[in-house]
């Protein structure tokens, strides 16, 4: 298990915090894998830190892959 930093751009902070299920991205990095521990950065002009979640199921695919989960 290892602990994410997720850089989130501050338009979108209500969204997360307020419960959002989902966030889709282009490329992670290392993969993230259910349960590893996620804290997201919300950048400019906000910068900080702003609470933490565990992850749920991790799906990895094309665009047309994942339209189908």
């Amino acid at each position: 298990m290892r602990a994410f930093l997720l850089s989130i751009k501050p338009k979108y902070r209500r969204a997360i915090l307020g419960g959002k299920k989902f966030e889709l991205r282009r490329l992670v990095g290392p993969r993230v894998e259910r349960g590893d521990p996620i804290v997201p950065y919300f950048s400019s002009p906000v910068k900080a830190v702003m609470g933490a979640f565990v992850a749920g199921e991790v799906y990895v695919g094309t665009r047309r892959e994942l339209d189908r989960c």
